[in-house]
């Protein structure tokens, strides 16, 4: 952040004219980064401004909860900061609820006295978006899984912007047959992390014991537990991000715990992790 804000100082650089927005994650950085640094003189938090309080009750990432801060402040306070320069605030009607429209309008009330104290109540705005025009936007939108369709494979924006979207696949039946081919078959698997005790002891800890299940080609299987179950280093051992203690791992039949590593670099390039909150 640092080398950022030394651009902002470059003789090249019209310092009248730097402006800040940004999205989700960003958005949380556009907000902080505008009400810290005054040499922006437009700042513009997209899709990320609700309040501290809803968010409380939505399990938000640390980007969006301050610890403790609502024992002395709100996010519409933070917006204050920014007066008198330009704040527009965006949010869009398909949102998550603590990031909708009526909660950004709690924390603009909360900053709409602070502009006006300034004499600048007008160099605050809140542009909300209620429904997609640009292609681009429609395609994105429409690429989200939906539960009254089950298409052979999920639709990419290319399939909207060439007119070739999800209705022209052919629907997945619903269910597993005997007869359905296994592309992931995971048989006996086990990992074990050890845990040093004293100068030469080490305590065994289980984290993933036994563990078998099949996945047919075209199907989603869950995996359900508590925290800390295992569910997660499953996955990473799959991946061979953790090396198994023991048993199976049977991608289209070939057992991936036995390939070199570059063996596996192949395989990598099909089996990936898509993470919570991309």
């Amino acid at each position: 952040m640092a080398e950022f804000f030394s651009y902002l100082s470059r003789p090249e650089v019209d310092g009248r004219q730097i402006g800040i927005t940004g999205a989700s994650g960003g958005g949380n950085q556009t907000m902080y980064a505008g009400a810290w640094d005054e040499r922006f003189s437009g700042v513009v938090p997209v899709c990320s401004v609700g309040n501290y309080q809803a968010y409380l009750g939505a399990a938000c990432c640390m980007c969006e909860v301050v610890p403790g801060a609502l024992r002395f402040t709100e996010e519409g306070n933070i917006l204050g900061l920014t007066a008198p320069r330009g704040l527009m605030v965006v949010n869009a009607t398909r949102d998550a609820v603590q990031f909708s429209v009526a909660e950004a309008r709690k924390s603009l009330a909360w900053a709409q006295p602070i502009f006006a104290l300034y004499g600048h109540a007008d160099h605050l705005k809140h542009a909300i978006f209620e429904s997609p025009q640009h292609p681009y936007t429609k395609a994105l939108l429409e690429c989200r899984p939906r539960l009254d369709r089950r298409p052979m494979r999920l639709p990419v924006i290319d399939d909207f912007m060439k007119g070739t979207g999800a209705a022209n696949y052919d629907e997945r039946p619903r269910g597993v047959k005997d007869t359905d081919a296994v592309i992931l078959e995971v048989k006996s698997l086990n990992k074990t992390f050890f845990l040093k005790e004293g100068f030469f002891g080490k305590r065994a800890v289980p984290a993933v014991k036994d563990v078998s299940f099949r996945l047919a080609k075209g199907k989603t299987l869950g995996l359900v537990g508590e925290s800390g179950s295992g569910k997660t280093t499953v996955g990473l051992t799959l991946m061979r991000l953790h090396d198994a203690t023991s048993g199976e791992v049977l991608f289209e039949g070939r057992n991936l715990l036995d390939l070199s590593d570059k063996e596996m670099m192949a395989y990598r390039r099909r089996i990936q992790i898509i993470f919570q909150n991309p």
